[in-house]
């Protein structure tokens, strides 16, 4: 640290570590023997419940595309899912399932990624702050049922009696004829071959 301080740097102790043999960076563990994606992120995303709206979704996407350089044939695995971020595209069929699925999977396996040869070539660390680096941030979208996940036991919907439900409920009614005649309507809520849905 003295020397650092006689070249004018400083540097926060919180966030430094000496003499350890891992060192965990924006979501990655660097060793001697490579960089690995943090497991605790991988473990998340395979823990990460099935979104119900774009934004998680969005949130999903984003953490494991920030993974994307582990898995091979990442575009093609989540491009069901991408396509499901086009404007009023959220319709989560078997497709979306299964590549939901088979992404969570790819991150399981997860190779080790080699670093680079430091005495051949000259590098530059660049630092992106705050905003700038949404990336590494978006663990912290996770949506909050995911914590309650496993309290949680699974029962069997019966869609006709919720749909009966709905159709007995005035309000819900009144809304979905609202949107037939202005489908601006209401803010965050869209019909879908009928249906009352939230975006």
């Amino acid at each position: 640290m003295a020397e650092l301080a006689q070249h004018s740097l400083y540097a926060n102790a919180k966030k430094c570590c000496f003499g350890h043999a891992t060192l965990e960076y924006l979501g990655h563990i660097i060793s001697k023997d490579g960089v690995f994606a943090d497991q605790t992120k991988i473990a998340a995303m395979i823990n990460w419940p099935i979104p119900t709206n774009l934004r998680e979704l969005r949130a999903f996407l984003g953490l494991s595309g920030y993974y994307q350089k582990f898995v091979k044939g990442y575009g093609s695995i989540a491009w069901p899912l991408t396509n499901l971020l086009k404007k009023d595209s959220f319709l989560w069929l078997t497709e979306a399932e299964n590549a939901f699925h088979k992404l969570k999977a790819a991150m399981t396996l997860v190779p080790v990624l080699a670093l680079p040869n430091f005495s051949r070539f000259d590098f530059e660390i660049q630092y992106r702050p705050g905003l700038e680096n949404k990336a590494a941030d978006a663990l912290s979208h996770m949506p909050t049922s995911a914590e309650f996940q496993l309290l949680s036991a699974s029962f069997e919907l019966d869609s006709e009696e919720l749909l009966r439900q709905n159709e007995a409920d005035t309000k819900l009614s009144r809304m979905i004829e609202e949107l037939q005649a202005d489908s601006s309507a209401y803010l965050g809520f869209s019909l879908q071959q009928g249906r009352l849905m939230k975006e």
